[in-house]
């Protein structure tokens, strides 16, 4: 049997909630609980929505808003600071994105 490659596409709204997805890092490194971070950056970036926070491999963390505006300040507003380490942030980029086959 043959098996053909799955057929790949983006898809628009997949690419929104990319952009609306910093990846970070706190230097130096500390565990962190998700919902205590995720609440802190909300307080201090003063944000008008949800912000969710999960720990990726490798000690990277990924910071999601719910809209442009809030991602913009985080990502342009710092330093950031959290429990006396840097929060580092950066924007996802094309070799960070995952391909997302379309169902």
């Amino acid at each position: 049997m043959n098996e053909q490659p799955p057929n790949f596409e983006p898809i628009q709204e997949a690419e929104h909630v990319i952009g609306l997805t910093l990846k970070g890092h706190i230097f130096p490194r500390q565990q962190v609980n998700e919902e205590t971070l995720a609440n802190y950056v909300r307080l201090q970036l003063k944000t008008s929505g949800v912000v969710t926070v999960r720990v990726l491999e490798a000690g990277s963390l990924e910071f999601s808003f719910i809209n442009n505006n809030d991602c913009l300040i985080a990502l342009e507003g710092g330093p950031w600071f959290y429990r006396l380490s840097w929060i580092l942030l950066e924007e996802w980029s094309d070799s960070q994105t995952s391909t997302i086959e379309k169902v």
